[in-house]
Formats: structure tokens, sequence, C-alpha cells
């Protein structure tokens, strides 16, 4: 029996209400600019009708839309916050597929955007606008 991806139902966001909450979070917590940045960027590029997005704590998990049901192929966007957090200063994005395979890369805050929409491009094979 293979369990890999995210074995929970994406109950998805509207990207404006994510905008919403996390910039009124990233005044108090300043740590989670680089998420705030990456649900700007995709509003930014009309991406919200092909990725849908839900958070667990203050992670983005973030799929392709309309989210199927679990298992599901997932990017997960670690905050510095998170039950996982990455070192300080930098950005951890992970991908859990459903094949069982889990690949994780870490950068600085910085290159959160690129980081990101790579993983878009090449898990999802969408591009932004």
């Amino acid at each position: 029996m293979n369990l890999g991806g995210w074995q929970y139902a994406i109950a998805r966001r509207e990207w404006t209400d994510l905008l919403d909450e996390y910039r009124s979070a990233a005044e108090s917590v300043p740590t989670l600019a680089p998420l705030l940045s990456i649900i700007e960027s995709v509003i930014e590029n009309q991406m919200q009708d092909r990725l849908a997005a839900t958070t667990s704590m203050w992670d983005l998990v973030i799929t392709t839309a309309p989210a199927r049901e679990p298992p599901l192929d997932v990017i997960v966007v670690r905050s510095a916050v998170s039950m996982s957090p990455p070192p300080a200063g930098e950005v951890r994005i992970e991908q859990f597929a459903t094949s069982g395979l889990k690949e994780e890369v870490t950068r600085p805050v910085e290159e959160v955007l690129p980081l990101f929409w790579r993983f878009v491009l090449e898990k999802y094979g969408l591009q932004p606008a």
C-alpha cells in the first residue's frame, strides 16, 4: 500500500483571503513575508484558478485546481513559524508526490519566488503569466 502524497483534503481557500490574512500576520510576524510574496505573485500572475491553496498552521499547501480527493501531489512552503521551520533567513519548499517521493529544497528567502515557480513548473507544468 502506497501512502505517498498529501493524505488530507484540501479545503480550498481564496487567494485574496490568504492575501489579507498573511498581510495582516506579516505585520506582527515579519518572517511570514516570503509566503506573502508567493500569494501576491500567484494573484499578480493570474494563477488563482490553476492553483488551489490552503494552510497548515502558517505553511502554504498548494496543489492544482480544482483540488481532488487525497492522496494529492502538493507543494508545501514552510514558514519560519512552522512545526518544521527552515533555518533563519531561509525558506523551505517541499513536494510530496503520490508516488511516495519527496523533494525538499532550502534556499535564502530572497530566492523564494524563483524557487516556488520552479517547483510549480517542474511538478505541475504550469508557468506564471
